[in-house]
């Protein structure tokens, strides 16, 4: 599971494609459906500290530790389940998650007063869609994450690891 902050000034509006989404924070969960765990994220990131147990308190707690904001309205929480090729996207429209089709087409790198970039940064291309160079950050090559920069790119946005192309003088190494 992925957390995505709306950085936009106007979010409280809703989540329009030029919004700025920042990734925040990542965990992982065995042996549960995604979509119950979808609004398992909404509870945990919404409700306070009192109210949760176990795994779930933890969690909240390192997320807030982290001093990131709640989730609100326009933000999105993106899930990659066992199996599948491609992370799945979800906007908060108030008490709905809508489905987003793709990966968030506006990346934020930097945050703002709660929200504090999560991943390393990755600049690449998509040959066979644009001739845009994109920077996004992406977690890889620990556990329950891609192994590489490449497959992670490719994971994101639901392509074979072939259709991306790394900028290696362009990345960093240092995790944000």
């Amino acid at each position: 599971m992925t957390l995505w902050h709306n950085l936009h000034r106007d979010r409280n509006r809703g989540y329009q494609p030029w919004h700025p989404m920042l990734r925040v924070y990542a965990y992982t969960v065995h042996g549960r459906d995604a979509t119950s765990e979808l609004w398992r994220a909404m509870e945990m990131f919404n409700a306070g500290l009192h109210c949760l147990t176990g795994d779930e308190h933890h969690t909240a707690l390192d997320y807030r530790i982290r001093g990131l904001r709640s989730l609100s309205r326009a933000d999105g929480i993106s899930v990659r389940t066992a199996g599948t090729k491609a992370e799945e996207f979800h906007v908060n429209i108030g008490c709905q998650l809508r489905p987003h089709q793709g990966p968030y087409p506006t990346p934020a790198l930097h945050g703002t007063h709660g929200s504090r970039p999560w991943g390393t940064p990755v600049t690449y291309l998509l040959p066979a869609h644009d001739n845009h160079v994109h920077t996004g950050l992406f977690e890889y090559g620990e556990e329950d994450t891609p192994a590489t920069a490449r497959r992670a790119v490719a994971v994101h946005h639901g392509l074979a690891e072939d259709r991306v192309v790394l900028l290696p003088a362009q990345n960093q190494s240092t995790p944000i």
